[in-house]
């Protein structure tokens, strides 16, 4: 539903978008951007590099390690934002129509057995 809807950037792009816009940090890095998100280095780099074609990013050399690329957002990604905001929010009311407040602790209490099953 995202992509079908904003053809500038997938949701996976949007997701590290909102991490540069919502950094409180004088400035933030690829490898930090990496850390929230847990993927690897190479596709965050990937998807940074895919929103500064777009316009939505820039990347720069670390102001705190010259061997860093700081990423900021642009004009156009705090214009955009609320527009792909109010996308995802639509896309999340969809997948969770009709789905019931139980139904969904029962599935929260299920996937959090499966995670410590995996991690013991």
């Amino acid at each position: 539903m995202f992509e079908t809807e904003s053809s500038d950037i997938t949701f996976r792009q949007w997701e590290a978008l909102k991490i540069v816009l919502a950094s409180r940090s004088p400035e933030i890095s690829l490898a930090d951007i990496t850390s929230y998100m847990g993927y690897s280095r190479q596709n965050v780099k990937k998807l940074v590099s895919g929103l500064e074609r777009a316009g939505y990013v820039t990347l720069r050399p670390s102001h705190i390690d010259g061997r860093a690329l700081r990423v900021e957002a642009t004009r156009k990604a705090r214009r955009e934002a609320p527009h792909y905001a109010e996308l995802e929010q639509r896309m999340f009311n969809s997948l969770f129509e009709g789905v019931q407040d139980t139904e969904l602790s029962v599935s929260a209490r299920t996937m959090a057995t499966m995670i410590r099953n995996v991690a013991d």
